[in-house]
């Protein structure tokens, strides 16, 4: 039989046995990877790239911008908007206003122009200092003519870009004469010109083509036919546009009326030298007594009447002037004696007014 072991005495708790566990094992980091060299390569090729990109816009933008800065493209943009009818868009590439009356060049004026430029090629462009010269072959109407467009350096864009403005001087100039009544006006291409009313004569800028004037405002007695001019892109003469106002059938007939009534009434005096105004006379007639003295038309002068004149010596109206001399017969008596002589070359000669709608003639002839 064995011995049997006594039992193990309890454990206090002040003797307990704690159990730590261990650590964990500490967090490997891996080295970082080598910097793959094909990949530095990559990289440096599309930056440059991008970078060669940049620069290339950057020389392409500035050829673009120096190109439109060209004397030749200022001249393009000049024209073609001349083709398009922007008259405004014409005007704005030029250096300055073109000065003096605008009549021309108000708004609805070019609109109701005919025959404008419709085609245009550049030939030939020449520069020297801050002046230019564009040569450009136009097309206008059914005319193909080339014009010179001056053009003259006004700063730069950007540091680096010449601006170049048209010189008004390539606009052609018309020479409006148009004296006339009061109460009269001037229609260009329709438009009314109310300030045109301040002289008879102007001379403008316009832009090409064929330009239509009216007189307004005469009548019965007297008006004037429209009048189209052509002017043509860089004109160095001016184009005489003359606007006459001319009496109509109505007023010849009522000038001629007066012109008649003022001979007859010479014709009618019992005078040697009939006057005032009359412009004839009989000679040889000193020392004789003549009691009966009678003057009869052999042959009526005739006359034409010219356009209204503004500045005439006697009277702003319209002048007569002699068509056809006429001659008289002029018959006396007296104690002496009786006879007769004739007088030729008689002419008539003056201007024609009208006031009141009547026709007056004012003679030449002051004896």
């Amino acid at each position: 039989m064995s011995d049997l072991q006594p039992p193990l005495p309890p454990i206090e708790p002040s003797e307990r046995v704690t159990t730590v566990p261990p650590e964990p094992p500490a967090a490997v980091i891996p080295p970082e990877p080598r910097r793959s060299r094909r990949g530095l390569w990559i990289g440096l090729i599309v930056g440059g790239s991008i970078l060669l990109l940049v620069i290339a816009g950057l020389v392409v933008a500035a050829a673009v911008f120096s190109s439109q800065h060209t004397p030749e493209a200022v001249t393009s943009r000049f024209v073609g908007a001349l083709i398009a009818g922007d008259d405004a868009a014409a005007l704005a590439t030029l250096e300055e206003s073109p000065g003096g009356p605008g009549y021309f060049l108000v708004d609805g004026v070019y609109a109701g122009a005919t025959d404008t430029i419709s085609g245009y090629r550049v030939l030939d462009s020449s520069r020297q200092g801050g002046m230019a010269a564009v040569t450009v072959e136009v097309q206008q109407g059914d005319q193909v003519y080339t014009a010179r467009v001056p053009l003259v350096k006004t700063g730069r864009d950007l540091l680096f870009f010449d601006r170049w403005a048209i010189s008004p001087d390539v606009l052609p100039k018309a020479r409006i004469i148009n004296p006339r009544p009061a109460g009269m006006g001037l229609l260009i291409n329709g438009v009314d010109t109310p300030a045109f009313t301040g002289g008879i004569q102007f001379d403008l800028r316009a832009l090409p083509g064929t330009y239509t004037l009216e007189a307004t405002g005469g009548g019965d007695l007297y008006g004037a036919e429209p009048v189209s001019a052509p002017l043509l892109l860089g004109a160095a003469d001016n184009v005489n546009i003359d606007v006459s106002i001319v009496l109509t059938e109505a007023g010849i007939a009522a000038a001629q009326q007066a012109v008649d009534a003022q001979f007859d009434a010479c014709v009618a005096q019992a005078s040697v030298a009939p006057g005032p105004g009359c412009g004839f006379r009989v000679t040889g007639t000193d020392g004789l007594t003549l009691t009966t003295l009678t003057w009869s038309i052999t042959t009526r002068p005739t006359v034409a009447f010219e356009p209204y004149d503004g500045s005439a010596v006697l009277s702003a109206g319209w002048p007569v002037v002699s068509d056809g001399a006429g001659s008289l017969k002029f018959s006396a008596s007296g104690p002496d004696g009786s006879g007769d002589a004739f007088v030729g070359g008689v002419n008539q000669q003056g201007v024609i007014v009208f006031r009141d709608g009547v026709a007056e003639f004012i003679s030449g002839f002051t004896d």
